[in-house]
């Protein structure tokens, strides 16, 4: 099964096009939110190993402007690899609760 992250990744408006085809199947990325800046993804349950080819090439397009930002977050609620100044457009939190 492997290990799952959720994953943001905060493009530029103009770069749309470029990353929904990087997204080939549509299966990855929704649409989160768009703002003044940016348009902000959220893929769940991802593979996100930076081997990997698809992971690559989602990398490169955020890599290609000072301004994207990626973060990528384990299972186990750790950051695991991040991009970009992500700090300044999401925030984290994590919540404790009781085994019954």
């Amino acid at each position: 099964m492997g290990y799952r992250s959720t994953v943001y990744i905060g493009i530029q408006k103009d770069q749309k096009e470029e990353f929904e085809q990087a997204d080939e199947y549509g299966e990855c990325f929704v649409l989160l939110e768009e703002t003044d800046t940016h348009l902000v993804y959220e893929g769940e349950y991802l593979k996100w190993y930076s081997d990997y080819k698809d992971v690559k090439r989602f990398n490169s397009i955020v890599m290609s402007n000072e301004d994207n930002f990626c973060v990528a977050i384990g299972e186990n609620n750790e950051i695991h690899s991040d991009i970009g100044d992500w700090q300044n457009h999401i925030g984290l939190s994590m919540k404790a609760y009781i085994y019954n």
